[in-house]
């Protein structure tokens, strides 16, 4: 008779989770599971999990793969960067500085309409416009 491992029932979880929580759950020792992931060719939690989504990296924000993959949004940006892949670069707010003379007269409703994008976007390229237009504090006077 061929004895089954007790992590057979768990083989779906391999990459999926780390070893430690699915050593937990079967059971076992977390070098065991380690050992059965590493014999059938799966690489560790998180790394399997952000293979699936390599093909977005670049292509999304970090923060947007983190919630698709479930992995945190540090360990995004290491995967990218240990690829070579630059980081995102939102067309949206390039697009919107071509709108700056749009802040003076428009709502930001408006202003988003016309570039496409989403109100929080524009409220967000404001606030940024009107910080660098705030006078530098007077640190001293010179004339005294």
């Amino acid at each position: 008779m061929v004895s089954k491992s007790k992590l057979e029932a768990f083989d779906h979880l391999l990459g999926e989770m780390y070893d430690y929580e699915i050593a937990e759950l079967a059971g076992t020792l977390p070098a065991a599971v380690c050992k059965r992931r590493k014999r059938k060719g799966i690489d560790p939690y998180p790394i399997h999990v952000l293979k699936k989504y390599t093909h977005l990296v670049g292509l999304q924000s970090d923060s947007s793969i983190s919630k698709l993959s479930g992995a945190a949004p540090k360990t995004v940006g290491d995967h990218r960067r240990s690829l070579g892949i630059p980081k995102f670069k939102s067309t949206v707010e390039k697009e919107l500085l071509r709108y700056d003379f749009l802040f003076a007269t428009a709502a930001d409703d408006e202003i988003a309409k016309i570039v496409g994008c989403s109100t929080a976007t524009v409220e967000r390229r404001r606030a940024k416009l009107t910080d660098m237009a705030k006078p530098l504090k007077k640190e001293c006077d010179l004339n005294e």
